[in-house]
């Protein structure tokens, strides 16, 4: 195996590894198969995913798998991706649901398709995460939410982001997806936990429209 010296020389004053620590991927879809990628690209060290289901075919347009991928695990796929990247990423890849009873690090990627799903993780970490960034897309519109414990209001705000399902917009996310609107999506998630990480505010609410071409809305630390 190659050994690359000067992989980090172009981002080590962007991306602050020294303050890095353990995260999870909650959901290894299309968004959360582009985090965890993104995530092993820049240096992150320890990363747990979490998804119990079986990659589609489908899934190889929408979310990047292969099609020798298709029949197998979604998170032992990933883990295999990321372990190309950098053998040295201690990758724990939990192929089974959502469980609030284990431990879970102190921030969170949650790349799931229920709002319902989303309510019950966020109520099960509550109190125990200091970073939870959210992910939404349907078709070309992604948005991207993010709790963080040391803005005031910011958890309040994102409690406020849930709804019932009846009032969802039609469609779970993976009725219509898009490969560019996952990655824009986990583009922005992923910068969000570096802007963290440096200490500067976090965008906390953010709804892009690919196909209008348009940021529908941008909410920062105090809006």
């Amino acid at each position: 195996m190659a050994v690359l010296t000067d992989r980090f020389v172009r981002q080590q004053h962007i991306v602050q590894r020294d303050n890095m620590v353990p995260v999870a991927v909650i959901g290894c879809g299309a968004i959360g198969r582009d985090v965890a990628m993104k995530l092993a690209a820049i240096g992150q060290p320890e990363i747990v995913l979490c998804d119990f289901d079986l990659v589609e075919e489908a899934n190889v347009t929408t979310q990047l798998f292969l099609p020798d991928d298709v029949g197998h695990s979604k998170v032992l796929t990933v883990q295999a991706g990321i372990e190309e990247i950098d053998f040295d990423i201690s990758v724990e890849a939990r192929n089974e649901r959502f469980k609030g009873d284990r431990d879970w690090p102190k921030v969170v990627f949650v790349c799931v398709d229920s709002i319902d799903v989303r309510k019950f993780i966020y109520e099960k970490l509550k109190g125990k995460f200091q970073l939870l960034i959210d992910a939404r897309m349907l078709a070309e519109t992604f948005r991207v939410l993010v709790a963080d414990i040391r803005q005031e209001g910011s958890l309040d705000y994102y409690e406020r982001t849930f709804f019932d399902r009846e009032d969802a917009a039609e469609g779970r996310c993976t009725s219509e997806a898009t490969n560019y609107c996952a990655s824009g999506a986990a583009m922005h998630m992923v910068n969000q936990y570096t802007r963290w990480l440096r200490g500067i505010p976090v965008i906390k609410d953010r709804l892009e429209d690919l196909l209008a071409g348009v940021v529908m809305y941008d909410v920062e630390e105090d809006d």
